[in-house]
């Protein structure tokens, strides 16, 4: 029965995170009237499964992460209880805020999940370091880092735009832009490199 209704509270927090999260990450394309509703739900659509076929390969660490080891007791996130009370939690504010109009983060309710119920089952074994180092730094500074790199990127491609269109139409526009599409897949890269080894450093 506890196993049925650990599936269903899980099943339910996937539920709520489409329901909730999958328009957000293409909300400016409506937002700002670049696309049409169906056309941004479509994008919507794709990206997530994208990201799904993504993370069946990598996402060990997060699944790691949020099974509560290091965070409570390995005998306690042993326990088919605390999985239950994890899934539910999550699931339901989850559900709640979804239901209310709250744009939310499924991260946050599974980290609330692991809270309470560690809180509930032994407050005085929650591993305050873990807390810190594997969840709240990454969420405090995922904000600031999504806005560099993002402002970056900005730059960047406003930058090659309209150095390209000063080109345009002349015989030398394919070498000029063709070389500045090179040299921005190559920025682009070194960023991304750059970004990980500085996250690795930072989760170790």
């Amino acid at each position: 029965m506890l196993v049925s209704l650990t599936i269903i509270a899980t099943l339910s927090v996937a539920y709520a995170s489409g329901a909730n999260a999958n328009f957000k990450g293409v909300a400016s394309l409506f937002g700002s009237g670049t696309t049409s509703y169906w056309i941004a739900v479509q994008w919507a659509t794709i990206t997530t499964a994208a990201g799904c076929a993504v993370a069946i390969f990598g996402s060990s660490t997060m699944l790691s992460a949020f099974s509560g080891k290091g965070l409570v007791p390995d005998a306690l996130v042993a326990q088919p209880t605390f999985l239950f009370a994890v899934a539910a939690g999550a699931a339901i504010a989850n559900l709640l805020a979804t239901r209310l109009g709250f744009p939310v983060s499924t991260t946050h309710m599974l980290l609330g999940g692991l809270l309470g119920a560690g809180l509930a089952a032994q407050p005085e074994a929650i591993n305050l370091a873990r807390l810190w180092d594997t969840f709240t730094r990454p969420l405090l500074l995922s904000p600031i880092i999504a806005v560099v790199v993002g402002s970056t990127l900005y730059l960047l491609l406003k930058k090659w735009l309209g150095y390209c269109s000063v080109w345009e139409g002349s015989v030398a526009c394919p070498i000029v832009c063709s070389s500045q599409y090179l040299w921005l897949l190559v920025a682009l890269s070194a960023l991304g490199v750059w970004l990980r080894h500085w996250l690795t450093r930072l989760s170790t």
